[in-house]
């Protein structure tokens, strides 16, 4: 009776020990994402304090990875060492375009998520219609400090556009709001999320046409290749089924 009780607890503790190892990943199994130093609503959103992650990009890429069998740990690295940190295998995934890396070629990119465009967001009492640039001459720009506009560079050097920097979207629109410029150049979704969190409704016009346009993608490194064959199978099959625009949805409308 007594070795019988002794066989049964040891069953028990066995069992125990490996359900909780299936729990434990390996490293192998751990993937490093980048929600950037400050995060970038409504993409990547943080709270250091709660320690807490969610956003469109984070969202989709928990969800794909997490099917594969991978736990995501974030951290929180600054724009100018994001490649010293894939450099030193620190750092795994990155949301990011092709067009805004040097050296594209040495890292994987998964398929376009969504689009990142940027589009003309005006004072509703004051509204640009923008249908070309030949609608922004002479006009007061607001733009992100440190961001490039390709097919405004030559009207912002001539003068013909008048560019004033501000630092990060929120302050651009505000300024705005203010009158201090009469159009600001913001992402499609972060101006419409902060439309949503700061109670602007009714308060911008939004261009349909865009000034610059980029698919926005996961930035993988190189020796996840394979990975990312996989994560663009599942990708694909979100965006079919509805999932990649409900999770939108669900952030800035």
């Amino acid at each position: 009776m007594g070795k019988k009780i002794l066989l049964i607890i040891y069953m028990v503790f066995f069992a125990s020990s490996i359900a909780a190892a299936q729990e434990i990943k390996s490293p192998s199994q751990i993937i490093t994402f980048n929600m950037t130093y400050d995060g970038y609503p409504p993409f990547m959103i943080c709270n250091k304090e709660e320690k807490t992650s969610c956003g469109i990009m984070y969202e989709v890429f928990t969800k794909i990875m997490g099917k594969l069998g991978y736990l995501v740990r974030t951290i929180h690295v600054p724009k100018k060492r994001e490649i010293e940190f894939f450099i030193s295998g620190k750092l795994d995934a990155h949301a990011m375009a092709k067009e805004w890396v040097e050296n594209p070629e040495d890292y994987v990119f998964s398929a376009p998520i969504l689009k990142a465009r940027n589009l003309i967001f005006s004072n509703v009492n004051n509204p640009v219609k923008y249908r070309s640039i030949k609608d922004l001459l002479g006009k007061r720009a607001i733009t992100n400090l440190g961001f490039v506009y390709p097919p405004l560079t030559k009207y912002f050097e001539e003068g013909a556009i008048k560019r004033f920097d501000a630092i990060g979207e929120k302050a651009m629109m505000r300024m705005v709001l203010y009158g201090r410029g009469d159009f600001a150049i913001v992402n499609e979704h972060v101006g419409r999320w902060l439309i949503k969190n700061n109670s602007w409704h009714n308060k911008f016009v939004i261009s349909e046409r865009d000034i610059t346009n980029y698919d926005y993608r996961i930035m993988f490194t190189k020796k996840l290749e394979k990975v990312v064959t996989k994560f663009n199978q599942h990708l694909e099959i979100m965006k079919e089924n509805g999932e990649i625009d409900e999770i939108i949805s669900r952030y800035i409308n």
